[in-house]
């Protein structure tokens, strides 16, 4: 990811990443949804008075200079790749649009245990994916 974030004031934070975060970050915490979102920030020390610091700039900014890239590649070389995508965005936009990525790319198996229903399992327990995106 490069970084250079030119926003600097709370109007430039995307209400929608915030609340996805709380959401993720702070299950059941009905505290936190009963605030305004500015405050919300000045409790976590992500912002001081109006201003974001660089985290919440990177985290919930509508326009940060943030890229993702995501590609499958043809060998384990990586001279060769088979699709590639790049986005730009806040890194909670990135989260989704990347785990969403791999969710869509990655192999399925389908399980038939004589239920009506069939299970599908991914390569790659989801938990893990988000976790490791997150991390990452």
């Amino acid at each position: 990811m490069n970084l250079h974030i030119q926003s600097n004031t709370f109007e430039d934070a995307s209400n929608e990443a915030i609340k996805d975060y709380l959401e993720t970050t702070y299950p059941g915490d009905i505290a936190f949804f009963l605030e305004h979102p500015l405050d919300i920030l000045t409790t976590l020390q992500l912002a001081e008075h109006v201003l974001l610091k660089n985290a919440a700039k990177a985290m919930f900014a509508e326009s940060p200079d943030l890229e993702a890239q995501m590609a499958i590649f043809a060998t384990e070389e990586k001279l060769t790749f088979n699709d590639i995508k790049r986005h730009s965005g806040c890194v909670m936009q990135l989260i989704e649009i990347s785990e969403l990525y791999i969710r869509n790319t990655i192999m399925w198996r389908v399980v038939l245990d004589g239920s009506l229903e069939r299970k599908e399992i991914p390569e790659l327990p989801m938990e893990a994916v988000r976790e490791a995106l997150v991390n990452s």
